[in-house]
């Protein structure tokens, strides 16, 4: 009979009643903030209820009132920050980053005799990692959002240490959907909307559906998720409305998956069938942050505002 074990393991566990809620600030100067959203979406994807989060954009300084309005009523446990990175480049505009790529890759090389898939490698990676944004987070807003989200918080900054970039995933204080696949039942299938035309603006259906990376799909498949794809353009766009307004849907999309073994509830009072649908034009991350508080929110169209 082998002898009893002594050996002890320190763990932290954290306990709740329900997954924390997550907002993220934005540069608000931001460009390509399209894709920039796009990249979080992914994010909350990959998180246990990240469903329903939330993106705040600001200059670094102030946040506009009605961005306070939805920041208090949510009452965040976590506020990250997003920075963007050359790895932005690359999946928003992939010519574009390849160019950049052969042209950093031929001046490192240059003097070398060959340039091999390792060393490309090597330049692509480095790249990818390099920050390409100033945005931080004033000290002047990290206490008035300490003291108008968590007066009790008694650390002196409340956004979360580092930032998220393009390819970050759940990770502690969240729960990553890969780290409880395993350990529940579970659907088989994942569909992920896409548009190959590009005449529908993927933030429309990524806003209500959720959308994972292609790098993320190959983890997906070790837990026993196969992914599927439907296909949108201007001839069914009507459908996707549908889906995006009326949910009128019975596939399993990447923010389902969020949700696994989540249920929602509300007073035995509220009659769904009553409640409104509302449609946000322009004004991306408002409508996108709203569904955390209206059933049925959709972005009908975007504009270049945030």
């Amino acid at each position: 009979m082998e002898p009893h074990s002594t050996a002890q393991e320190f763990k932290t566990l954290l306990l709740g009643v329900r997954p924390p809620r997550v907002a993220v600030l934005i540069d608000r100067a931001d460009g390509d903030w399209e894709n920039t959203c796009l990249r979080l979406i992914e994010f909350f994807a990959t998180a246990w209820g990240g469903n329903h989060s939330l993106i705040v954009p600001t200059y670094g300084k102030s946040i506009d009132r009605i961005f306070w309005q939805l920041l208090e009523s949510f009452d965040p446990d976590y506020i990250y920050s997003y920075r963007k990175t050359l790895r932005d480049l690359k999946l928003a505009k992939p010519d574009e980053y390849a160019a950049f790529l052969k042209r950093e890759t031929d001046r490192a090389a240059s003097g070398s005799t060959s340039v091999d898939d390792r060393f490309t490698k090597q330049i692509d990676d480095a790249l990818c990692n390099a920050i390409t944004s100033q945005f931080q987070i004033s000290p002047a807003l990290q206490a008035e959002l300490r003291y108008r989200v968590a007066p009790f918080y008694f650390m002196e900054h409340i956004v979360q240490p580092g930032f998220l970039v393009a390819d970050s995933e759940a990770h502690y204080p969240l729960t990553a959907i890969t780290g409880i696949l395993n350990n529940c039942d579970h659907t088989s299938t994942v569909t992920v909307l896409s548009n190959a035309n590009n005449n529908i603006p993927q933030i429309w259906h990524a806003s209500f559906a959720g959308s994972f990376r292609e790098s993320y799909f190959d983890k997906l498949k070790n837990c026993g998720i196969e992914l599927s794809r439907k296909e949108f353009g201007v001839d069914n766009a009507g459908d996707l409305i549908d889906l995006g307004v009326l949910r009128t849907f019975t596939d399993d999309f990447p923010f389902s998956l969020s949700m696994m073994k989540l249920a929602y509830y509300a007073s035995i009072k509220v009659q769904h069938w009553r409640e409104p649908s509302v449609v946000v034009v322009g004004m991306l991350c408002f409508a996108y942050s709203s569904r955390s508080f209206v059933a049925s929110s959709v972005v009908a169209s975007t504009s270049r505002r945030l």
